[in-house]
C-alpha cells in the first residue's frame, strides 16, 4: 500500500490488516512502499488458502454479460487496522514487547500515535 494510507490509519509496518467486501474479507499482513497510488492496495492474488489470505474471497461473486469473465483482479475494499489489545503486567518492559511482537522498539514506540486519550479532569471542558 503506498506510504499515505498506513499514515492514515497509523499502521506500523507488517502491521495485520482486514480487507473486507460485499464477497467477503481477508487479514494479511501491510507492506509500504511506493508503487500504487494513494487509495489503491495491492495483494497478490495467486497465493493464500480459504482461511483468511486468499484474495479471490474479496472479489464479486458476478460475470461480465459479454465476455463471461469474473472481474478478478479488482475489487472496491474497505482497510481497517486489527490490533489486539493487550494489559500490560508489572513485570512487562518494552524488550518484553519487542520479543512477543516481533516488531521493533521504535515500531512498538509508534504504535501508539493518534490514540486519543480521555480528558483527566472531563469537567474542565465545559469550563
Amino acid at each position: 500500500m503506498p506510504q499515505k494510507n498506513p499514515k492514515k490509519l497509523s499502521l506500523i509496518p507488517e502491521e495485520l490488516v482486514r480487507f473486507s467486501s460485499l464477497s467477503g474479507w481477508m487479514e494479511v499482513s501491510a507492506r509500504m512502499g511506493d508503487a500504487p497510488q494513494s487509495g489503491l492496495m495491492f495483494v497478490p492474488f495467486h497465493f493464500g488458502s480459504r482461511k483468511k489470505e486468499a484474495a479471490n474471497e474479496l472479489t464479486a461473486g458476478f460475470v461480465d454479460l459479454l465476455s463471461k469473465q469474473s472481474p478478478f483482479k479488482q475489487s472496491a475494499c474497505k482497510i481497517e487496522k486489527i490490533r489486539r489489545k493487550h494489559k500490560v503486567a508489572a513485570y512487562e518492559s518494552l524488550d518484553f514487547f519487542v520479543g512477543q511482537y516481533s516488531l521493533s522498539a521504535e515500531d512498538l514506540k509508534d504504535a501508539k500515535i493518534n490514540i486519543s486519550l480521555k480528558p483527566f479532569m472531563p469537567y474542565r471542558q465545559k469550563i
